[in-house]
């Protein structure tokens, strides 16, 4: 409730007014002074802002057990949230070590499978079908292996002897 004296107060019928607004409905009011102005007119006056100011303290009492109850509800929805964050910090723990797992045995595999084909590479190099040639000065190829390997099986042995299915997939220099 707001009571306000000097600019809002009134002179009516020789009595002095106040202007009371009531803070929860928004209504204005004017009441007689209840400090003055006729002695019979106090009474009412004292007894409409008693009503207005229990009516006040009312509606405050009523907002703060809103605002009670409110601050009751976050509290619980923040444990929720807290717990959530929790189970999921948990979880995301719990990834990691399973990522880190992950990585070491892909890294594992990974440097198997390099070791394998590195076998296999050289199994590849020692299998039936490959022919190994010694004795050829360095350089003597020119800067076509496959085309000098062609020309050398084919001056030795002849293009009789040799299968029309005869091809050289590769030919290279292995370092001595």
């Amino acid at each position: 409730m707001r009571c306000n004296r000097g600019p809002q107060a009134t002179q009516t019928n020789g009595l002095d007014k106040y202007t009371v607004q009531l803070a929860t409905t928004g209504s204005v009011r004017t009441v007689p002074d209840p400090t003055g102005g006729s002695p019979g007119s106090g009474d009412p006056s004292l007894r409409e802002i008693m009503d207005a100011i229990q009516t006040l303290r009312n509606n405050i009492e009523l907002k703060i057990d809103v605002v009670a109850l409110d601050v009751i509800l976050l509290r619980a929805d923040l444990r929720k949230v807290t717990d959530k964050v929790t189970a999921a910090e948990g979880q995301i723990n719990g990834l990691q070590a399973v990522n880190q797992q992950l990585e070491k045995q892909v890294q594992d595999l990974k440097k198997k499978q390099t070791e394998m084909e590195a076998k296999l590479e050289g199994r590849e190099g020692r299998a039936r079908c490959n022919i190994r040639m010694t004795g050829v000065p360095e350089g003597a190829e020119g800067h076509c292996t496959e085309l000098f390997v062609e020309d050398f099986i084919l001056n030795k042995l002849g293009p009789k002897r040799l299968s029309n299915y005869f091809t050289i997939e590769r030919a290279h220099r292995v370092p001595a």
